[in-house]
């Protein structure tokens, strides 16, 4: 027999039921307007506080005072630089627009290497057909003006963005040379790709090997990474152990990095990004298998930072691969661009990266398996001492 609930019961129940849900609604809008409105007076505030800073300036200041957005850049870049991490940078519209072109991979360029470590850029070599090599530049002139902006105490940001371009503009470049009164020449830019991956064949040992060197971690090294790494692949015979050298690259995508290392580790973490909530993932790329048949070799140096220490951390913890030369640079973070509206970017620092067994190596660098110091080595097979300990490694393994 079904039991009924009376009516009277429900009036009951609905008595106590509305009022207790009308106070819970009362409350959470009461809780909800002021919150709303401590923030938006606490916003108010800040935007006073900072145009009345801007009123100091443009009221005071004897001499013409800059426009309010270089003033505003002014400000974004003092935020990023009071947080103290030296990998977080504003940068202004046009370093932005610069940035991304170098970060693809791909810039409209003059095909020149430069050394910015002193004050003025010097060059220090140049890209295949460069442009600035045809048109009559040498090794050690330094470069003074861009287009008549003199150069001395530039950021090395600004003198990139100044050098490079559209390709098929022109670009004055003024250099100094010893012995010669300052040069002028102009230089009609082209598409330099930045990214590349070297492949060398070394016969050593009455073995074969071969050497893969990305420059980087951009999506277009990636790309020819993976052609290089087919192509040696599928040819499969004769080859009896490949070497990655990652010595002198700074890093880049990370993305990018977990691809190329689930070429050798398949389904497993690479990497794991720890926030600022202290919440940790562990990264992974899903490769079905293991594509790379060859026992591996990977060199670093002082200049392997960022994504080039992702891969080799996790070849060390996994046991894929052999790490050879000297410590790494010690560059455990990473950092996100967040585009603003004036088209300047925010290149903050995001998560910290721990290897897949929980590593850091932020500020202290990776230690390789092997010590090898860097130097010419006219008895080695390669003339150079780190690869010549790889690849005699390598010469040891059993073949897979």
């Amino acid at each position: 027999m079904t039991k009924r609930i009376g009516w009277r019961r429900i009036a009951g129940l609905l008595a106590v039921f509305i009022p207790a849900f009308a106070v819970i609604v009362a409350v959470s809008l009461w809780v909800g307007y002021r919150t709303g409105y401590e923030v938006g007076d606490r916003t108010a505030g800040r935007a006073k506080e900072y145009l009345d800073f801007e009123d100091l300036i443009t009221a005071n200041y004897p001499r013409r005072t800059p426009s309010h957005s270089v003033l505003r850049q002014g400000c974004f870049k003092g935020m990023a630089e009071a947080i103290g991490d030296k990998h977080t940078r504003y940068f202004n519209p046009e370093e932005t627009r610069f940035m991304a072109g170098e970060f693809a991979g791909e810039r409209g360029g003059i095909g020149v290497k430069l050394d910015m470590s002193g004050e003025l850029p010097v060059v220090s070599g140049f890209t295949d057909a460069s442009p600035a090599a045809k048109a009559g530049l040498h090794d050690h002139d330094v470069i003074t003006m861009v287009d008549d902006r003199p150069l001395a105490g530039m950021k090395s940001v600004k003198i990139l963005a100044l050098i490079t371009g559209k390709a098929g503009t022109s670009v004055k470049i003024e250099v100094r040379r010893v012995g010669h009164d300052d040069m002028e020449f102009m230089i009609v830019r082209k598409t330099i790709e930045t990214s590349q991956v070297v492949r060398t064949d070394i016969r050593a040992e009455g073995r074969n090997f071969v050497v893969l060197k990305p420059s980087d971690f951009s999506p277009v090294a990636g790309k020819r990474f993976f052609e290089q790494l087919s192509a040696v692949t599928g040819a499969r015979q004769g080859f009896s152990g490949l070497v990655l050298d990652l010595r002198g690259n700074p890093g880049g995508r990370v993305d990018v990095a977990m691809s190329m290392a689930s070429a050798w580790l398949g389904r497993k973490s690479v990497v794991k990004f720890r926030y600022s909530n202290g919440y940790v993932k562990s990264q992974r790329k899903y490769f079905p298998e293991p594509d790379v048949p060859w026992p591996t070799a990977v060199l670093v140096d002082g200049d392997s930072a960022s994504a080039s220490e992702i891969v080799a951390g996790a070849f060390q913890d996994y046991g894929a691969a052999r790490v050879f030369g000297t410590k790494t640079y010690g560059k455990g973070s990473g950092q996100m661009d967040f585009p603003l509206k004036d088209g300047s970017s925010l290149h903050l620092t995001v998560f910290l990266w721990l290897t897949p067994k929980g590593r850091s190596i932020d500020g202290v660098g990776l230690m390789p398996d092997v010590v090898v110091p860097a130097a010419s080595c006219d008895a080695c097979i390669s003339h150079d001492a780190q690869l010549d300990a790889a690849i005699r490694w390598l010469a040891e393994q059993p073949p897979r």
